[in-house]
């Protein structure tokens, strides 16, 4: 009977599973990263180069879509792929490496999350709450005695039986009487150190958007190449969402019990995204990109019902789960463990970049320039193509700095010293259909405001801002909010949906001092000048309305010589 049920729950268990892939050393040291996500996990094939022209459909690929509506993959790494000094080569984070006298042991968890839950019938709803910050020796005993609480025992052994089981409980006793968990999520750093990883090192990843650092001095894009560590305990939960942006991700299990992952079908995302709203319905009205909170958490039996697909995959230590763009995913932890995470990019990404939408609810959302993106993409492909080698996405970044750093001008330098600074800001041209009679001169494309220096605290709600953006332009607009050292900023002649998150310390953000006095005589000159004009003109028309009509010759020839104006469109303000 033991062993009928054993085959019972693998069969049931392996028609669900999305792809495991097994790559050999040499195997992970002979492509790049990002061409072994790109050519064995989405089965993408590519045009080749004609003519020496690059075009960005070239360069995107075909994916398989057998494969990219897995939503996931998980590889399992080989043994020796890199050295695990940085775990001290102890996969069960129980050995004297992760103890509290330890380097492990003593590395501290800034921001625990206590997640509570509400919500039953399979629709649940999480409140966080941060703690005081624990070290993770401590953590590892904090998870343990709720392990214990929860089902009775320690237990280190995870065989996928084992495992399924421990899923149907975890899905059982989930609900608001249920205790609390604790996750030790988004702790900024990485357990590789400096360590290649035969190319894998998730702090480390050759992806595309590293050519986005030619823009940056530092090289690095905050909140999206860095890595982060989670720390899990029973039953602490990442709910339901897709990565900001719609990008591609990473997580490897470093050490300790196994990880459960559930992903949707990327052909039933939008009826996923329908049937949450339904359900949260409060949430939705208020924030259309809500599942981005990560709050929210809808089981595999309602998913089931609604007729959604959807796989599951086992992560244990050693193992690497790659989420596919725009796929949603979401899951719950076995044990204690601790998992390394970052974002990346494969040029297949940008048509869902595209579609993505960004929440403003928080200062920490990503934002990416996805035009910016294809275009730099665009010129490192000509560039590996006239080059006949292909160099890595970072190298040629570094080439792009240097040579922006010897040739680039800025016309727009901000200076450090001065209290106030004379900025052009080019004035945006309304795209709304102009009414009769309403046509006026345009007076001057460019207003020249004051930028005033201000420390953080003097920004607040409703200020005025100037804001000199990292493409050159600089913009004009009002804070709608201000969350933890940043400010939303609403900038004029455009929607809600620009906004942008600025930190309150940006060396590039200032009060708007009004008008510069010196260009506003000018441009004050200039307007009266044109109003004369216009009443001269409006008195001409009067006077020319008064003469008995006459018919005039429209030829050609009468308008050469001058005896009629031919009509001229007028430019709008």
């Amino acid at each position: 009977m033991e062993n009928e049920t054993k085959a019972f729950l693998q069969s049931r268990a392996s028609l669900n599973r999305a792809a495991t892939y097994t790559p050999t050393i040499e195997e992970l040291q002979s492509v790049s990263f990002t061409d072994y996500v790109r050519r064995t996990l989405l089965g993408v094939t590519t045009k080749p180069m004609e003519c020496n022209q690059v075009t960005l459909e070239k360069i995107i690929g075909s994916i398989d879509a057998r494969k990219y509506n897995d939503g996931i993959a998980k590889v399992t790494l080989p043994l020796g792929w890199w050295d695990e000094e940085g775990i001290g080569k102890d996969r069960t984070a129980r050995g004297p490496e992760w103890n509290s006298e330890s380097k492990l042991g003593q590395m501290v968890i800034t921001t625990p999350i206590k997640q509570c839950l509400s919500g039953i019938g399979g629709i649940y709803e999480f409140t966080m709450f941060e703690l005081k910050p624990l070290t993770v020796a401590e953590f590892r005993s904090r998870a343990d005695q709720y392990r214990c609480r929860q089902l009775g025992s320690v237990e280190n052994e995870f065989s996928e039986e084992v495992v399924e089981e421990l899923a149907r409980q975890f899905w059982r006793r989930l609900g608001p009487t249920m205790e609390p968990s604790v996750y030790g999520a988004d702790l900024e750093g990485s357990l590789f150190e400096d360590d290649k990883a035969s190319g894998w090192n998730v702090n480390q990843l050759s992806s595309c958007l590293q050519l986005l650092t030619v823009d940056q001095l530092n090289g690095s894009l905050p909140g999206v190449t860095n890595s982060y560590l989670y720390f899990g305990m029973w039953a602490s939960c990442f709910a339901a969402h897709t990565e900001d942006m719609n990008l591609c991700s990473i997580n490897y299990l470093h050490a300790g019990a196994p990880k459960y992952w559930y992903s949707i079908s990327t052909l039933d995302a939008p009826r996923f995204e329908s049937l949450a709203a339904h359900h949260f319905a409060d949430a939705a009205s208020e924030c259309a990109e809500f599942l981005r909170h990560k709050r929210y958490l809808i089981s595999p039996a309602i998913l089931k019902k609604a007729g959604i697909k959807y796989k599951t995959q086992i992560q244990c230590p050693g193992d690497a789960i790659i989420t596919f763009p725009g796929s949603y995913h979401f899951g719950f932890n076995i044990g204690f463990n601790v998992a390394e995470s970052s974002n990346f990019a494969i040029p297949e990404w940008i048509p869902q970049g595209i579609h993505a939408n960004v929440c403003l609810c928080r200062p920490d959302s990503v934002r990416i320039d996805i035009d910016r993106m294809a275009a730099v993409l665009i010129r490192y492909e000509q560039y590996c193509l006239d080059h006949q080698c292909r160099i890595p996405y970072h190298d040629w970044a570094t080439l792009e700095i240097e040579r922006k750093a010897k040739e680039l001008q800025c016309p727009h330098q901000i200076e450090s010293n001065p209290e106030f600074l004379s900025i052009t800001y080019p004035k945006r041209a309304k795209h709304k259909r102009p009414r009769r009679k309403t046509h006026k001169p345009e007076i001057d494309s460019q207003l020249h405001r004051i930028a005033q220096k201000a420390s953080a605290k003097q920004f607040k709600k409703k200020s005025q801002v100037l804001y000199y953006h990292p493409d050159g332009s600089i913009l004009c607009g009002t804070i709608m909010e201000v969350i933890e050292n940043h400010a939303r900023v609403n900038f004029k002649g455009l929607s809600k949906k620009d906004d942008e998150w600025i930190r309150l310390d940006s060396a590039n953000l200032f009060l708007d001092g009004g008008v510069d006095p010196s260009a506003a005589a000018p441009m004050a000159n200039r307007e009266k000048s044109e109003k004369k004009k216009k009443r001269k003109k409006i008195a001409s028309n009067k006077q020319s309305s008064k003469l008995p009509f006459k018919e005039v010759d429209c030829s050609s020839d009468v308008v050469d010589k001058g005896l009629l104006a031919p009509l001229t469109s007028v430019e709008q303000s």
